[in-house]
């Protein structure tokens, strides 16, 4: 929102930035044969992420999987409100 975003393109990343940002071994997002890896699957299970394809970005021919934090999970929410609560 603070830049401006429409709220259904606000907070989606790639699986290779968050590898890269999270500093977590590729096999975690991506699995073989084109499966999910383990900590994909793992936050899909548990509904803390929505995931999304995005079809022909730009500078791209194919389409993208994109992540972002499931905000309408109760326990997402809870972890969201804890957190600003200590803080201040």
């Amino acid at each position: 929102m603070a830049k401006g975003l429409n709220l259904d393109l606000a907070g989606w990343r790639t699986l290779m930035s968050l590898v890269m940002e999270l500093r977590i071994p590729r096999s975690g997002f991506y699995g073989p044969e084109g499966r999910d890896g383990a900590v994909l699957s793992e936050l899909d299970r548990r509904g803390l992420v929505e995931r999304r394809i995005f079809l022909e970005q730009r500078g791209r021919g194919g389409s993208i999987t994109k992540v972002r934090v499931g905000f309408d999970t109760p326990a997402v929410r809870e972890f969201l409100k804890q957190n600003i609560v200590d803080s201040f």
